[in-house]
């Protein structure tokens, strides 16, 4: 993708927001990858900009300098937007991962304009929810994940429990979404 990505560009104009791909800054991966990756994020993030896309910047980091890396380029650029993952981080709820990526998160937050939109993916229940906004400080947050419409096409309420067998499966995914309210 990394070569042909401008060709890309043109396709997504029919949206109505994207996101820069997400280059994974893996905290175990070797220090010139995650730099690689940072620069591969703030160089699509600029292309898309410039073609006139409605794009939401992919916030990643792996350490303390990253941290600062993306509190000095999100000032100098002001986007719109940005999205910070939480996906796949940790599966206990109290996980010590999750709870520090978070708090990375949440002093990036801190040190960036209060109008910037902030999407987190991959927090998949209201417990969660309430950590990242205790943790950033930030009750005007949003959040995204798959799991209503994942469980929805297996006949499941966003909680895994079964739905009532009359209920189509973009009914189901409705109420789960509704009930899912983070």
């Amino acid at each position: 993708m990394w070569a042909e990505r401008q060709e890309y560009w043109d396709y997504y104009q029919q949206f109505d927001l994207v996101f820069t791909p997400n280059f994974s800054i893996y905290d175990n991966a070797p220090r010139l990858e995650q730099l690689v990756n940072f620069y591969r994020t703030t160089q699509c993030y600029a292309e898309m900009v410039d073609a006139g896309l409605p794009v939401v910047l992919d916030v990643a980091w792996g350490h303390q300098t990253d941290i600062d890396r993306w509190i000095d380029y999100i000032n100098s650029v002001h986007p719109p937007s940005i999205s910070m993952s939480l996906q796949g981080i940790g599966s206990v709820k109290s996980s010590k991962d999750w709870v520090m990526v978070a708090m990375g998160y949440a002093l990036i937050l801190k040190n960036i304009p209060e109008d910037i939109e902030v999407i987190f993916v991959g927090v998949g229940s209201k417990s969660r929810a309430k950590m990242a906004r205790e943790l950033t400080g930030r009750n005007d947050l949003h959040f995204m994940n798959t799991s209503a419409y994942m469980q929805s096409r297996y006949g499941r309420l966003w909680n895994g429990k079964k739905s009532d067998d009359s209920l189509t499966r973009d009914q189901i995914f409705k109420l789960s979404a509704e009930g899912m309210l983070l």
